[in-house]
């Protein structure tokens, strides 16, 4: 008895989805504001792949726009696990999907934001950041590269995370 999952092929390109991470990496933060938070980020970070997917259908482009503009928070580094799991699920259902797409952001960001502080924020740039600070203050400039080099490997991790959530989606 053969009990592989088979996993279904994307129909997103590359380029789109490098186009989708490099948005949200660019814009995660810069666009916060206090009434929704990231949902703008969000919304321009995935806005390439909803053009893909609603190609020639301007209500439903429409619509899933202001599905995304909804309240979004979570950590910035953790949040293409997000998007990787809304594409994927979005790909397959379309116009189908929004209201469980509204519960799955809603669902995840709380935990991943817990998650994403400690393992990607607190951690990391606590025992990195005193390693650096040690470095420097005893005159070696190493410590600032070693400061940008953990905080570009953080960065890259998103890749993955988006990579991985638009094949491994079930629906």
């Amino acid at each position: 008895m053969n009990n592989e999952v088979k996993q279904q092929e994307t129909v997103l390109d590359k380029k789109t989805r490098y186009k989708v991470l490099w948005r949200w990496i660019f814009t995660s933060s810069v666009s916060s504001n206090y009434e929704k938070m990231q949902a703008l980020a969000y919304c321009y970070a995935i806005m390439p792949f909803l053009k893909f997917i609603h190609k020639g259908d301007p209500d439903g482009l429409q619509t899933a726009v202001k599905n995304h503009l909804q309240f979004f928070n979570t950590n910035p580094w953790i949040a293409p696990y997000v998007l990787g799991v809304n594409i994927g699920i979005e790909e397959k259902e379309k116009n189908n999907a929004a209201e469980a797409i509204a519960s799955l952001k809603t669902g995840l960001m709380g935990p991943l934001a817990g998650l994403g502080d400690s393992m990607f924020v607190v951690i990391p740039w606590t025992i990195f950041g005193a390693i650096a600070a040690n470095m420097a203050l005893q005159g070696s400039a190493i410590g600032i590269v070693l400061w940008l080099a953990v905080g570009i490997t953080l960065k890259m991790l998103s890749f993955p995370l988006l990579k991985w959530d638009i094949s491994q989606v079930q629906v």
